[in-house]
């Protein structure tokens, strides 16, 4: 991989190759994590899901096997032939001994149900009276031998339901451990008294088969606890005994009293185990089921090594797929780069194909339409270059006229005195300056006093024409006389004023007043007459709406093109008017002051007016 540095100067191709490539890396790495995430979670509720189904189908099982031996149990245990052989004294027996086979054969029958659920191994008579006062055995046992057992003191806390327990300690070596379920049987003329208990055993290991259906993962683990803490049973593959007895009682704690399923986090020797509990039906059990958080992220590993094997299959495609793209995007841009290298070795007769009309495509119409236009403007330029070498010499034969036009003047000045002809005189003397200072030794800019002096000049000729119709106001500050302006754009306007204002009126007579003001950063100048005037509207779309006439080589519109071009649109001239009333027009510049040094106009320019000052 390139460094940061070496990355700018590689070539668009290889540029485009690795952007490529790493943004489909991107995205692949970003789908797959991504994913990941999904599938973990996904299968995290998945897990609980189906743990939560094979639970409850579970705890439905346990539920129904432990209601069908209690109502076994309440059966037997209320019917009055049992009570009345639980009732019958020892007495009875010690008269006649044959009583006792017939009793036991009786109690026998009874219980013969027992012996055909698969679910109950043995029957076990716990008697106060009875058989078991007679003669006892393994099925028929003194009620005092078991009367201080903790089982037997649970029994007395509720004798109207059955009540299960498990054998205390291991189980006898060959032995198998049995689940016990017992309930009181009461006497048949005194009801609250507990004539003796009835057990059913039940062999753990067929609760251990139902427990390890519960079994999801390897690592799983399911309990059957007591109220009390006691573990009933227990199936699963803790590493040890003690581990399970530990794990179960921290379940029954948090569990037992939960009447719904409960599902909860645990935390045990360091590590997380979802734990699910509820209560088994009538019964004193409450079954849990334990599912280790390992397990649950192993089940999500499948999915994401899969998912690896096809990113380690995309990526050589991702490669060939970044190559193929960057190769085609650039192809068309190499060869529009030889062409231009062409170009700059002077060749412009070079076109090239666009062939499609995207980017590329536009660029190369561009780069033809470019190509056309340099050899183009080639051309033109040595045209040009011809006609700027013409004019150059009519330039120069231009230059002698001005002169030429001075001394002639100069030449009837003189003659105009020497005749005595003062208005001759006065009337060249003014057309002299007209031309020094419309000339301004070739100057662009002039000052505001220059212009107006022009303008002065002008009015000073027309009103020997006129015979003084023409008055002429100037109101400008200091100030603003010694700003910078473009040259010949006030003498227009004064112009414009005297041939279509005040001319046109009747009696040809009128004022022009030329005011000037700095507002801010602008310089505002105002060429005012009282002639005719024009129609608001009329005056408004001015100058745009005048025709491109000029005036002694001058037009309005030339004037606000000058303005605009030098300074900005949002300068240049505008117009206001009233019929009858007369025109204002309005000159909009930058306010600049002349820098020092600068000269224009023709004060000491001698040899353009060398008449100046003869008597």
């Amino acid at each position: 991989m390139p460094t940061p540095g070496r990355f700018r100067d590689l070539s668009i191709r290889y540029k485009l190759f690795f952007s490529y490539f790493l943004l489909v890396l991107f995205f692949l790495c970003l789908f797959l994590v991504i994913n990941t995430a999904l599938a973990t979670r996904e299968n995290e509720a998945q897990a609980v899901r189906s743990a939560r189904r094979v639970f409850e189908q579970t705890r439905a099982y346990l539920q129904f096997k432990t209601e069908s031996v209690g109502n076994l149990l309440y059966y037997l245990s209320t019917n009055p032939a049992v009570q009345d052989l639980f009732e019958r004294r020892s007495a009875y027996y010690f008269k006649d001994m044959g009583r006792w086979p017939l009793d036991s054969q009786a109690l026998d029958k009874i219980f013969y149900p027992t012996s055909l659920n698969p679910d109950i191994a043995a029957v076990c008579f716990y008697m106060k009276y009875g058989l078991a006062s007679a003669f006892r055995n393994d099925t028929h046992i003194p009620l005092q031998d078991v009367a201080a057992d903790h089982w037997y003191r649970r029994v007395l806390d509720n004798t109207q339901r059955a009540h299960w327990f498990r054998d205390d300690g291991p189980p006898p070596p060959g032995g198998r451990s049995f689940v016990h379920a017992v309930r009181c049987v009461f006497g048949s003329r005194d009801v609250d008294e507990v004539t003796g208990v009835i057990r059913f055993d039940i062999p753990e290991r067929l609760l251990r088969v139902t427990l390890t259906n519960t079994l999801l993962t390897e690592s799983a683990a399911a309990f059957i606890v007591q109220a009390d803490g006691l573990v009933v049973c227990s199936a699963g593959s803790l590493a040890a005994e003690r581990d399970r007895e530990l794990l179960a009682n921290a379940v029954s704690r948090s569990g037992v009293h939960f009447s719904s399923e409960s599902w909860e986090t645990v935390s045990f020797y360091g590590e997380r185990y979802l734990v699910g509990s509820r209560s088994v039906g009538n019964s004193e059990w409450v079954l849990a089921l334990v599912l280790p958080y390992r397990d649950i992220v192993r089940l999500s590993a499948k999915p994401v090594r899969q998912m690896s094997v096809v990113l380690l299959l995309i990526v050589p495609l991702s490669l060939l797929f970044a190559l193929f793209v960057s190769r085609s995007a650039t192809k068309r841009i190499e060869s529009l780069i030889g062409n231009m290298e062409k170009v700059v070795g002077g060749d412009f007769t070079v076109r090239l194909n666009p062939k499609n009309r995207d980017e590329i495509g536009r660029l190369t119409e561009s780069f033809n339409i470019m190509i056309s236009e340099i050899g183009q403007l080639i051309e033109e330029k040595y045209r040009l270059g011809k006609e700027v070498k013409h004019l150059e010499l009519k330039a120069l034969q231009a230059q002698i006229n001005p002169h030429f036009l001075y001394n002639t003047l100069d030449l009837i000045n003189w003659m105009s005195v020497r005749y005595g002809a003062r208005d001759i005189s006065t009337l060249v003397g003014a057309l002299s300056k007209f031309y020094k200072l419309s000339l301004s030794k070739g100057e662009d800019t002039v000052t505001v006093r220059e212009e107006i002096e022009h303008a002065r000049t002008y009015v000073q000729i027309q009103n020997m024409r006129y015979e003084d119709s023409i008055g002429l106001v100037v109101e400008v500050p200091d100030a603003v006389l010694e700003c910078d302006i473009l040259k010949l754009i006030v003498q227009p306007l004064v112009e414009n004023a005297i041939f279509h204002g005040i001319m046109l009126k009747p009696e040809e007579r009128g004022i022009i007043h030329i005011r000037g003001e700095l507002a801010g950063p602008d310089l505002l100048l105002l060429v005012e007459d009282d002639g005719v005037g024009m129609q608001e509207p009329v005056a408004s779309r001015l100058p745009g709406a005048l025709p491109s006439r000029e005036y002694h080589g001058y037009g309005v519109r030339n004037i606000h093109e000058r303005i605009q071009l030098n300074y900005g649109t949002e300068y240049g001239l505008s117009f206001r008017s009233e019929p009858g009333k007369g025109t204002t027009a309005m000159i909009k510049v930058p306010a600049a002051r002349r820098t020092a040094g600068a000269q224009t106009g023709g004060e000491g320019h001698a040899s353009e007016a060398p008449f100046e000052g003869r008597p």
